[in-house]
């Protein structure tokens, strides 16, 4: 079962993408060496870190709803992890301090003080 989602994904999503990429990245006057190399990165990271995934958490769910109780458990248990993890590391302790994403809780932040001003 779950090489036939992984194969459905590689040809349904993942080889049109590829292909549509690496004519948009020739088309814009890279070499081809280059461009496989990269459009193989992205499409390597779409697929595992994405696509499959959403798959295999869509093969575990029997219909819908299954599937949107399952997600919203995942996504609180994620929500207690963090809640658990700025308790721990106190008030003042940026979650995403020294990371890629700091500007979300940057934006957070300006955006509540702006609604706390009168």
């Amino acid at each position: 079962m779950i090489r036939a989602i992984v194969l459905l994904t590689l040809v349904a999503i993942l080889g049109p993408m590829f292909a549509l990429n690496l004519a948009r990245s020739l088309a814009t006057g890279f070499a081809l060496g280059p461009s496989l190399e990269e459009v193989a990165i992205k499409e390597a990271f779409v697929g595992v870190w994405l696509l499959i995934p959403v798959a295999a958490l869509a093969a575990t769910a029997a219909d819908f709803t299954e599937l949107l109780v399952l997600a919203a458990t995942l996504i609180a248990a994620y929500g207690d992890g963090a809640l658990v993890a700025a308790l721990a590391f106190g008030p003042d302790a940026c979650p995403t301090c020294g990371t890629g994403i700091v500007w979300i809780e940057h934006t957070i932040e300006h955006v509540r003080s702006r609604l706390r001003a009168p």
